[in-house]
């Protein structure tokens, strides 16, 4: 199965860029079959209107004589020559056409391709992401068949395969946040409490908190209302709040505060944890990118995409995030919202 995700991927890869080289192509085609027709109707155009074909006669023995010269040109003459010059221009601007149309070609199709290069990346992180796990079980597994083990190695087996379920259940559960999100491009907003929520969602996580033995502190303002989808709302303040806990040593704080700052209700929340790399501070929000948790209260690595599915509910609801972090003194992520206005 590990394998068949990877070359599944290799695949997509291969295939993608055969896709952009033949749309790239088929654009650049349709722009010069158009520009062709465009050419040919007013180049018979420019003909007709300069040098009529129903002068009968006339056009073999009439004669134009050219102001700046002492030849005289028969009106058949000047028509054959009008005709090679619209031909020399017309062959020219079809090649300079061609040349342009690729280029334009490449650049319509280029924020296509750079989606689908996200898309193949994003399932090659996920593939990435169930190969751990699903190694972990199936080597384990191996070696249990071999041969007859005690008691305490069937049970150790037993605990790491649960470790591993609930890491591919977590991964799954995010990864349904993800769709959800992105499949709410427009989100049916409606008043809500954001002070009532931020309260909900913290006392919720304080048994959480007890455990990994953080201080999960309370600065919520009062009766501070914003426009928005409420159950994204949720999502933001679950994920930003279980990594801040997550990411915080034993005995350290997490601070959760909402104010009203500039006409904008301003989230902020606020660890004493590990910080985050200078490095790092610009891709945290990508997906899947992870922090080291050898000193931190997580037992495994999380699968990198809380901070990402909060990106993108900001972003839906018209906000902005900010990621302020010192390493080894702790990290704080403001969102700022639109306030409501009844």
């Amino acid at each position: 199965m590990i394998n068949t995700l990877k070359q599944f991927v290799g695949w997509g890869t291969a295939s993608s860029l055969n896709e952009f080289k033949r749309a790239t192509l088929k654009l650049t085609a349709y722009y010069v079959v158009s520009t062709f027709v465009i050419l040919a109707i007013s180049s018979f155009a420019i003909i007709a209107l300069f040098v009529p074909p129903d002068m009968g006669h006339d056009l073999f023995s009439s004669s134009l004589e050219i102001e700046n010269g002492h030849s005289e040109w028969s009106l058949y003459e000047l028509r054959q020559h009008l005709v090679l010059v619209v031909l020399v221009v017309d062959v020219a601007v079809l090649f300079l056409v061609s040349f342009i149309s690729y280029f334009f070609a490449r650049n319509t199709l280029r924020p296509i391709k750079d989606n689908q290069d996200r898309q193949l990346k994003f399932m090659g992180d996920v593939a990435h992401e169930l190969r751990t796990p699903l190694a972990v079980m199936l080597a384990g597994g191996e070696i249990m068949l071999k041969q007859n083990r005690s008691l305490e190695e069937y049970k150790d087996y037993i605990t790491d395969v649960q470790e591993e379920s609930k890491r591919l259940t977590h991964l799954s559960n995010q990864l349904l946040q993800l769709l959800r999100v992105n499949s709410n491009s427009t989100l049916e907003s409606s008043p809500c409490d954001f002070s009532s929520l931020c309260r909900n969602e913290i006392r919720k996580f304080q048994a959480y908190a007890e455990e990994k033995n953080v201080q999960l502190v309370d600065q919520i303002s009062e009766s501070i209302q914003i426009k928005a989808h409420s159950d994204s709302i949720v999502r933001l303040l679950q994920n930003l709040i279980k990594n801040a806990i997550d990411y915080t040593n034993q005995g350290g704080n997490v601070i959760v505060s909402l104010t009203v700052k500039e006409s904008l209700a301003n989230l902020m929340v606020t660890d004493t944890g590990v910080g985050i790399p200078q490095a790092m501070q610009t891709k945290i929000f990508e997906r899947f990118q992870t922090l080291d948790t050898s000193h931190t209260n997580q037992s495994q690595v999380g699968v990198g995409l809380g901070l990402s599915i909060v990106k993108e509910i900001v972003a839906q609801h018209k906000g902005t995030i900010k990621l302020i972090s010192r390493e080894g003194v702790g990290t704080t992520v403001a969102v700022n919202l639109p306030l409501y206005r009844s």
